[in-house]
């Protein structure tokens, strides 16, 4: 039998059974040679007869829980600090680039903050007049040379002086030097870059 269902039907006969084991285990306890100086609570037994008379069964002590605690370790890492400031960067190489000779612009080939190789072209002249130049330069050598060359044979049959084919291959050679200017002035119409780098502001009569 339960004895909470025993102790609400027959609540004087437990009070008194409670009484006696009570008072049994006290005497012993004092037999056995042990001070039993506390006085019992008699306030919480009256307060649980009462419940057990009501039907009330006993109230459960609260369940105090065990605190966790999370055990860890600090994570060694890098932290990297930024702090702005004024400054001025330039390169350790800086040159400006230009056209050698003038001209009308033809095509621009790169962007500021490109990066280039060394030989990439830049911007590009236009270079009509300056083939045409070289084309004219070509048929003045070529003429000299038609000339020189007869002069050449008629010398070898004693029809003109040496001095005469002397004077004409000074005419060549000079034909021959303007034909080797006028190319260099075309190949100037196409700006390529001196070493490997990053094109700076490009403005007019000025290349970076």
């Amino acid at each position: 039998m339960n004895p909470f269902s025993f102790a609400r039907r027959r609540p004087i006969s437990t009070l008194v059974l409670l009484l006696g084991l009570t008072s049994c285990g006290i005497l012993a306890l004092k037999k056995a040679g042990f001070d039993i100086a506390p006085t019992l609570d008699t306030t919480r037994i009256t307060a649980l007869f009462d419940g057990i008379a009501k039907g009330e069964e006993p109230a459960e002590q609260p369940h105090h829980e065990r605190a966790k605690i999370v055990a860890t370790s600090p994570k060694v890492t890098d932290v990297t600090l930024k702090q702005p400031y004024v400054c001025q960067i330039h390169s350790r190489r800086h040159i400006n680039v230009c056209a050698l000779e003038s001209g009308f612009l033809e095509e621009i080939l790169v962007k500021e903050g490109q990066a280039v190789k060394k030989g990439d072209p830049l911007f590009k002249i236009l270079p009509v007049l300056y083939q045409a130049k070289l084309d004219a330069e070509v048929a003045e050598a070529q003429l000299a040379q038609l000339e020189f060359n007869n002069t050449t044979r008629l010398a070898q049959q004693k029809v003109v002086s040496p001095n005469e084919v002397l004077l004409l291959q000074a005419k060549l050679s000079k034909a021959q030097a303007k034909v080797k200017l006028a190319k260099a002035e075309l190949n100037f119409t196409n700006v390529v870059a001196q070493f490997d780098g990053i094109v700076d502001r490009c403005s007019s009569g000025r290349g970076a």
